[in-house]
């Protein structure tokens, strides 16, 4: 996450309209070898682009999301070292991309590694993504969000269905709410109990 001194909403291609966020697709690399691929693929959303309260004026917040490799793909890794080769990677392909962000007007960062989404956030090896994000694993495709061999166990985050992100592992512990009212045959509200009164 970034904030820059100035506005980047406005692409540098023959589009008038304001770009809340773009994709930026890697013709070769996937994490076969267990690092980062040489050409990155990765995500930039700007939303102060279409929600300018999100930044002072004339200036842009920013989010860049690059996948990387799970925490014990890359162990002992000297991830400040790598963090900066990225940052330097991803600012270069996004000036090839006709984005140029001049890295003097980036005003504040914060940075998350594979290791701080696994210590901050308790997510194993550091996948943010739960599982694994693959074809195989988006959306419907996901695990369930039940066992089928334990009756009454449930799941919910990133690793299940519907998927990942904030909105959607949020919208997973509502599904396995209302999966169990629907088992139990019990409106939510009767299988909360009253707390004891001191």
């Amino acid at each position: 996450m970034a904030g820059a001194d100035g506005d980047y909403s406005e692409p540098a291609a023959q589009t008038r309209s304001k770009v809340e966020a773009q994709a930026v697709i890697a013709r070769q690399g996937r994490f076969t070898h267990r690092c980062f691929p040489r050409e990155l693929a990765f995500y930039v959303s700007i939303p102060s682009a279409t929600d300018p309260t999100l930044a002072p004026s004339g200036c842009s917040a920013m989010f860049v999301l690059v996948p990387a490799p799970l925490v014990s793909d890359m162990p002992g890794a000297d991830w400040a070292t790598v963090t900066a080769s990225i940052r330097a990677q991803v600012l270069e392909r996004m000036a090839s991309h006709g984005s140029p962000i001049d890295p003097r007007q980036i005003v504040c960062e914060e940075v998350y590694t594979p290791v701080d989404w696994q210590r901050r956030f308790g997510l194993y090896d550091g996948s943010a993504f739960g599982a694994a994000h693959t074809i195989r694993q988006l959306g419907p495709l996901r695990a369930p969000n039940y066992s089928r061999e334990v009756p009454g166990l449930f799941y919910v985050g990133a690793s299940t269905t519907p998927d990942t992100g904030m909105p959607m592992v949020v919208l997973s512990g509502r599904l396995v709410a209302e999966r169990i009212v629907s088992q139990l045959g019990s409106p939510l509200g009767e299988l909360v109990a009253e707390p004891a009164l001191a």
